[in-house]
């Protein structure tokens, strides 16, 4: 999707817990999930916001929140630092390089050279052809 796919009428909070509510998971799990989905991307003070007063980098925190929530296995990323700032670019890396440290597979796609620089292995394309290379990660 080229937008963030969130409810403008609705909050951070409600965005977020959409995906255990479809799962009908318990209250308390509910809360503590989206809890840590928050303060992995640092919008904790957000929670009860409503989604159409948020910036585009905060919709994107949000969304990204919505989708680790239910702590998949592969997560697929289309330009996941396009409107934020730098310090919330290093976050949303930084929290990118933790799930893969926890076994998730991170698919990033992204114009951003600096951003595939991060990442383990970048596949790019150039005039036709397709370039694999390992990228040596500090961490």
């Amino acid at each position: 999707m080229q937008d963030f796919a969130l409810i403008e009428e609705f909050t951070a909070y409600e965005n977020i817990v959409l995906p255990l509510e479809i799962q009908r998971k318990k209250k308390g799990q509910k809360e503590q999930a989206v809890q840590e989905a928050l303060k992995a991307v640092n919008m904790e003070d957000c929670k009860n916001q409503k989604v159409h007063t948020m910036s585009g980098g905060q919709k994107q925190r949000i969304a990204i929140a919505r989708a680790i929530i239910n702590r998949p296995q592969v997560i697929l990323a289309d330009e996941p630092t396009g409107s934020l700032d730098s310090e919330n670019t290093d976050l949303i890396m930084k929290l990118f390089r933790q799930l893969h440290k926890q076994g998730k597979t991170v698919i990033i796609v992204t114009h951003d050279h600096e951003i595939a620089d991060q990442c383990t292995r970048t596949v790019s394309l150039h005039d036709g052809k397709i370039r694999i290379q390992r990228n040596h990660i500090c961490d």
